[in-house]
Parts: C-alpha cells; structure tokens; sequence
C-alpha cells in the first residue's frame, strides 16, 4: 500500500507539500497540486483519515439521525442535507433509529465515538417529547455541536416548520372553499408534530367555527391511513373534506377514496402537508402545505457551521412558516357546488 513518503518521492516534492495538499492548504500551487493529485491517483494512495482528523481535530464527517427512511419526506431531507454537506466538504453518516426509542441514545454514542463534527438530529418528527427531551441531555453532554432539525427545541438549536400554522392555514383554505364538515387524519404515534398539527386543526375548525371537526389517528402507515379514509366515510358521511397530517398520509387516504369509488374533489376534498416530490405526479395532484425541505435543508447545515465556527454560540430556535400549493385536490363541496 503506498504511503505518502512514496507520493512525495514519486512526485519529487517534500513530505510537507504532499501534507499541504491533502489539508487544501492554498499556499500550494496549483500546478503543484495537481502534479501531487496525479500522482496520488495513479498510485492508488488513500490518506489515513482517521489519524488525519486527529492531527486536524476534526473528522470531515456529520452525522444524521433520522427515524424512518420510509416516509418521503425525511427521505428528501436527508438528501437535501447531505447535498449541502457534501458540497461543504463533509461526508455523512446516517442513522435510522427505525422508530425504536431505545436506539437513539445508541445511535447518538455511536456518533459521537465516532468523533464526528456536528450532528443534524431528525428523528423529532417520530419521537414522543419524553424520548427526544432525554436524548438533548444525550447530545448537551456530547458537547458536539448539534443542530434540531423540523422541531422547535429551547435547550438544543433547532431549525423546525410552524407545524400549528401550517395546517390552520390548510383548514382556513379549505374553509373559504365552503366546507364546513372537515376530518383531520393524523400522523405516527403521539409525536411532538402530530401534537402541534392536530392542535392546528382543532384551533382552526373552533375558530372557524365548523359544524363538523373529526380527528382520526393513521399511525404513520399507507394501510392505516387507507382504512382511516374508509372510516370516515361510514362514520361520517357528511364530511366534504379531509386534512391529511403529511403527504404521505394523503396517498392512503387517497386510495382508500378511491377504493370506495370516492371522486377527488367532486366527492370530497384532500389536503396535504409537506410539498414531497411525488405530490404533484398524484392524481390528483395534490394540493398541499409546502415545508420547503430545500430551504429547510440548507438553513439547518448554515445553522450547524456556525456553531462548529463558534460552539459557545447559542441561536434561536428559527421557525419556517410553510404555505399553500395549490394543486387539484381541493374544491368547492358537493353540497356548494349543487346549489343547496
């Protein structure tokens, strides 16, 4: 295996030049680093990174923690962050806690035996408040420099979207369409998302004054949400509406109406959360709430170098406000649209 004493003589240059490069030190020249570079290729030299971090304090890794690559959503998040990342100079490390609380304390001491730079935690989304406060204390002892992602936390940066916001606004939409007779689908579990979009919806439909405001729980899967949508339409038939708490809650409740036969929207309304790609390919296309997860990636690494430039800093919790996409989900009601 060659080494980078062979680099350096191979190349004719001094140890220190071949040290230069591989930091990206700008006093090297340019054609000198590309000389070096060659010859590093054709030789086939990887530099020993660990000890490299070492001698650097710093590993050119982040960690990312996340609960379920399932769901569309964090799948385009951890792609927009490791975008940034690696346009930053940062390898990633991804770890699923797959919705097993156990596993986040876990995963969290792996990462930082790892010595990684930063951490961009994700997993708020399916984690109940109880787990997600115990695993901040996890991340405070650390002392790693560790960054919220998509829930507002007061004791760890955060960068989060205005998830109550969010779907009043959906609700208000629907509303100034004419419906009067709105369910709400929610999302996995009791999760700090799920408390604040369902409490969204029960705001939205006291303030607006809605005749009907029925809450139904999916637990996070296209099954659940399917038989959810059937539900309501036994349960409550006049229901002209529906809230999903996500996109991809939305897809099951879409199926589930189509299923039953349901037309959308000349039957019934859907609403979603989130802006995910494949939102727009649904038919209908879906209107939804957008979270911009684009900006939401790039806010939240900005976030993360600040405080590796600066770990004694400590930001505000930044909250996104998410708005309307409208798409070909949503209508005027039945009864609206009849004239009764």
């Amino acid at each position: 295996m060659a080494t980078m004493q062979d680099v350096a003589k191979k190349a004719r240059v001094s140890i220190t030049t071949v040290s230069r490069v591989l930091n990206g030190d700008a006093r090297v020249k340019a054609d000198t680093r590309a000389h070096v570079e060659r010859i590093m290729a054709s030789m086939g030299y990887q530099p020993n990174l660990m000890a490299r971090a070492l001698r650097q304090q710093s590993s050119q890794v982040i960690g990312l923690v996340v609960d379920t690559l399932k769901n569309p959503f964090t799948a385009e998040l951890s792609q927009g962050l490791a975008t940034h990342l690696d346009a930053a100079g940062y390898q990633l490390i991804l770890a699923d806690t797959q919705r097993r609380s156990q596993q986040g304390p876990r995963l969290l001491q792996m990462l930082a035996q790892r010595g990684v730079d930063g951490i961009l935690y994700a997993a708020g989304w399916e984690t109940d408040p109880e787990s997600l406060a115990v695993e901040c204390k996890i991340l405070q002892r650390s002392h790693i420099p560790t960054v919220i992602v998509g829930n507002a936390l007061h004791s760890v940066p955060s960068v989060s979207i205005d998830h109550h916001q969010g779907i009043r606004d959906a609700v208000t939409h629907l509303h100034q369409l004419g419906h009067e007779h709105i369910a709400f689908v929610s999302g996995a579990g009791e999760t700090e998302t799920t408390r604040l979009r369902r409490q969204g919806f029960l705001d939205a439909a006291e303030a607006l004054g809605l005749f009907t405001s029925s809450v139904y729980a999916s637990y996070g899967s296209l099954s659940g949400a399917t038989t959810v949508a059937e539900d309501i339409l036994k349960t409550a038939p006049r229901t002209t509406a529906i809230v999903a708490a996500s996109d991809y809650v939305a897809v099951g409740v879409l199926h589930g109406l189509f299923d039953k036969a349901y037309q959308v929207p000349r039957d019934i309304s859907v609403i979603g959360f989130d802006n995910v790609q494949i939102s727009q390919f649904l038919c209908p296309a879906l209107t939804t709430m957008d979270a911009d997860i684009p900006q939401l990636a790039s806010v939240a690494c900005e976030r993360l170098y600040s405080l590796m430039t600066d770990p004694a800093s400590s930001p505000d919790p930044l909250v996104l406000a998410p708005h309307l996409v409208l798409r070909q989900s949503t209508g005027i009601p039945r009864s609206v649209d009849a004239g009764t």
